[in-house]
């Protein structure tokens, strides 16, 4: 799989989270290719328009932005 393809998957993944432990659960779960893809991940999701979210599906999506993020700080 591509870095393209590996962060669709997660951002499809992260589409069905309800909330933000759900975000956190499917973040770690798949950290080994978050890795690996980070930038495009991060790129995808801030890309999303809110238009084509329901409330739920935004608001997740911005919480594994700023969970990310935070993420990647610690990191380092």
């Amino acid at each position: 799989m591509t870095t393209d393809e590996y962060a669709s998957q997660i951002v499809e993944e992260l589409k069905t989270a309800e909330n933000y432990t759900e975000v956190e659960a499917i973040i770690e779960k798949n950290d080994l290719i978050i890795r690996r893809c980070l930038t495009k991940l991060q790129s995808n999701l801030e890309n999303l328009s809110p238009l084509l979210c329901t409330s739920t599906q935004w608001s997740c999506y911005r919480y594994a932005i700023i969970y990310l993020r935070r993420q990647s700080l610690m990191a380092v």
